[in-house]
């Protein structure tokens, strides 16, 4: 294992910042060279559950966008304490309030989206501004100091919490509710973290509502 700041890696594990394992893609296009394609806003974006809405043709837009590729994230930079994160399985274009990152040689998007739905990431993005329409950038949120797996275990954990979510879903009949991950960054690789009541992650009570489990539940 590997030291950070004291503490203890799993193996293979390493401590970076955002700005360390992914950049944002940053292209536009007017949504009239994109005629077939679809538009997300951030209305379209549900809070906190990572869920998309609805969209609209590109056709009914009139200002350019910004691009979004299969797998890449969007982030929703208005408003971040509403936690408003989408990975699309489609081309498209987006709202500018929205950050797109795109996946990278570091991270595979599925766990990236994952991290940035975390608690302690919206607690951090929440706290760089205030005001009525509070807005972060990218310059403000690459400091974010985070854990990263390896690709397999990055993989392995995504999985798990999209099977996770998907029998949430299922058992709420796809009803509103909070969905955000309480402690992603500490499910350590086969089972390592780092200690206590931090190994948890969110499991689904018979109440329907998410609440704290233990790693060791998590298939290997």
């Amino acid at each position: 294992m590997s030291r950070s700041k004291g503490q203890q890696l799993p193996s293979g594990w390493a401590s970076a910042t955002l700005a360390d394992i992914v950049a944002p893609r940053r292209e536009k296009a007017h949504p009239q060279k994109m005629p077939d394609a679809l538009f997300i806003g951030m209305e379209q974006v549900e809070a906190h559950t990572m869920r998309l809405l609805g969209t609209v043709p590109c056709t009914e837009m009139r200002s350019s966008g910004n691009l979004f590729l299969p797998s890449d994230v969007l982030y929703g930079r208005l408003r971040s304490y509403l936690n408003k994160v989408y990975q699309p399985d489609f081309e498209g274009l987006c709202s500018g309030e929205f950050i797109v990152l795109p996946p990278s040689f570091a991270v595979y998007g599925q766990f990236l989206k994952y991290r940035l739905n975390s608690a302690d990431f919206v607690r951090f993005a929440s706290s760089l501004n205030t005001g009525d329409r509070p807005r972060v950038d990218f310059n403000q949120i690459k400091v974010f100091p985070l854990w990263l797996p390896p690709k397999n275990e990055q993989a392995r954990i995504a999985d798990t919490l999209d099977e996770l979510f998907s029998d949430l879903d299922w058992s709420r009949g796809f009803g509103t509710g909070a969905r955000e991950i309480k402690a992603l960054p500490r499910l350590g690789a086969q089972g390592g973290c780092r200690g206590g009541a931090d190994c948890r992650m969110v499991r689904e009570k018979p109440s329907g509502r998410a609440s704290l489990g233990t790693p060791e539940a998590y298939p290997r």
